[in-house]
């Protein structure tokens, strides 16, 4: 449970950091403040995101999702509208938390999500994943940092994916983000 745990806030990490990427740099203007401000505490005040090459890959694309416990693969596919990079990751970190509040109960991460849709949104993006019977809470994570690996790699668009992992048949679960 321990890995699975700091598996997320990893993600929560990776997503809070392109959101503070996306606000304006912050500035001290007050000398005196600065000044008291400890200097072994050090808080980088203007963060940089790894801009997405605009360019989308092949249509479908199928990636791994690194440090996937088992092996599970994502395929991309139906790349849509540009979606608002701030908005995106705002639903993104709805949905690493909902996975994380998984991780409080009986089974943890290996608990199944169900079959029922699970949707998260803010403004007008919304994320929903359609899991198959075998799906779990530590495959969802997995899915959502493969999706925000896509989205910072490529392009904030709407897409589709499906979700595959090493040791099961067919398709776990299969996903949407898009503009509500």
């Amino acid at each position: 449970m321990h890995h699975l745990t700091s598996l997320y806030f990893a993600i929560a990490l990776q997503l809070s950091s392109c959101l503070a990427a996306s606000l304006p740099a912050l500035s001290v203007s007050n000398p005196s403040l600065h000044s008291s401000i400890n200097e072994n505490l050090t808080l980088p005040l203007n963060f940089t995101l790894t801009t997405s090459s605009n360019e989308l890959p092949s249509d479908p694309w199928t990636m791994g999702v690194p440090r996937s416990v088992p092996g599970q693969t994502l395929k991309f596919s139906k790349y849509g509208h540009s979606l608002d990079q701030s908005v995106t990751i705002r639903t993104l970190l709805k949905a690493t938390n909902d996975v994380i509040d998984h991780q409080n109960i009986p089974g943890g991460g290996d608990t199944r999500m169900g079959t029922r849709d699970v949707q998260y949104s803010v403004g007008n993006v919304i994320l929903i994943v359609w899991p198959g019977s075998q799906m779990t809470w530590a495959m969802w994570g997995n899915t959502v940092r493969g999706v925000t690996d896509f989205l910072t790699r490529w392009s904030f668009v709407e897409v589709n994916f499906e979700v595959y992992v090493i040791g099961y048949q067919g398709t776990m679960a299969e996903g949407r983000l898009m503009i509500a």
